[in-house]
């Protein structure tokens, strides 16, 4: 460890006795940075100018005594970690130091002072000092590591998210593009051999046989095209992209109650679309996306309720129930990923997400955005 030279702050009124302390610490150490004050309100000032490794505080003085100068060092965020010697000649020594010690002072010794009884005290006190600016030093830096750390995993985690919506998007594209042509083509196909078994001449019962397979064919052609149109939305809705944000929610309502059957309710007084970057109607998507899909599969909900509402430049989204509610202490276990993901999606535009549940009283999960302006 790096060597520091000790800084020690006097503080008495009588000019003897700073002279003798000071001739003492400069005996007993060989490097010593040595502060001088002869009253209260200096000592004070220089306290917070230099921040001394120990201080020795006089009780009795004439502007201000040691036991207010005490306290007032100890009420200070900057000297409150300062190890205070109090040193006095008063005759009631005892009460003296029971004062001095219940208003900060990390050691008490009478006058006249002794010089082995001072020294053996200093170097108690800069050894504590010492020991626990090292550990301040440490928190500090173990602070900014963890701070750092935090960052990189946000960045990471924000990119992730990103990553992962442009591949849906990839692969939703190419599902549309290239498989949904080749289903199109098929059913053209179909069609084109139904035609043809219509307009030839062929046997009755064989005809029907052919028209009969022909028939199951489309119907496994449009079975597929619309399992294939689901992964698509279930991806990327389409309507995300084309018509913006409240279509989008509006959309994810009609599915869930498709998929559910639970009574769901969209209520959005504003008049326009809301004016997000497509990052953050994603955001918004998702949190909502995932906030139904908890409620299908824990709440035992029969009614929902999604409210879009305004204040001041904000935009609130509110997703209530009326199911079996959520036990609150169990929202930060690292087993709840969909509400750890909720989270961190609204974390990354500095928005929150607070859930509110209680039993048998359904839940109510809240985004509050940020900043946001209308078109």
């Amino acid at each position: 460890m790096t060597y520091k030279t000790p800084s020690i702050l006097t503080i008495d009124d009588d000019p003897k006795n700073l002279i003798l302390i000071s001739k003492m610490l400069k005996k007993s150490f060989s490097e010593i940075n040595i502060y001088s004050a002869s009253s209260g309100h200096a000592g004070l000032l220089l306290a917070n100018k230099y921040l001394p490794d120990t201080i020795i505080l006089d009780v009795i003085m004439p502007d201000i005594d040691g036991f207010t100068v005490c306290k007032s060092l100890k009420d200070n965020i900057k000297t409150k970690d300062i190890p205070i010697i109090m040193i006095t000649g008063m005759e009631v020594q005892m009460q003296a130091k029971i004062k001095a010690l219940n208003m900060g002072a990390d050691a008490f010794l009478p006058k006249p002072i002794r010089k082995a009884e001072l020294i053996a005290q200093i170097k108690v006190m800069l050894r504590i000092k010492f020991a626990e600016d090292k550990l301040k030093k440490e928190k500090e830096l173990l602070e900014q590591l963890v701070d750092k750390r935090t960052k990189r995993l946000r960045l990471l985690a924000a990119n992730t998210l990103a990553v992962q919506e442009e591949e849906r998007a990839r692969i939703s594209r190419e599902l549309h593009d290239e498989l949904g042509q080749m289903l199109v083509g098929l059913q053209m196909g179909h069609d084109s051999l139904l035609r043809t078994i219509d307009k030839n001449k062929i046997v009755c019962q064989s005809k029907i046989v052919l028209k009969n397979k022909v028939n199951e064919l489309i119907n496994m052609t449009e079975f597929t095209f619309e399992s294939v149109r689901k992964v698509i939305s279930d991806l990327r809705p389409p309507v995300l992209d084309h018509l913006g944000l409240i279509a989008a929610i509006e959309w994810l309502k009609t599915e869930f109650h498709k998929k559910t059957t639970i009574s769901i309710t969209l209520i959005n007084p504003l008049k326009h679309d809301i004016s997000f970057t497509n990052e953050q109607n994603t955001a918004v998507f998702r949190i909502i996306q995932e906030s139904l899909t908890n409620i299908a599969k824990h709440s035992k909900a029969t009614k929902v309720i999604i409210q879009i509402k305004r204040t001041n430049k904000n935009i609130l989204f509110e997703i209530k129930d009326n199911g079996i509610g959520i036990d609150i202490k169990k929202i930060d276990s690292m087993k709840n990923f969909g509400i750890l993901g909720m989270q961190e999606r609204a974390s990354d535009f500095d928005w929150t997400v607070e859930i509110e549940g209680s039993a048998d009283k359904g839940t109510v999960v809240t985004l509050m955005t940020r900043n946001e302006t209308t078109r």
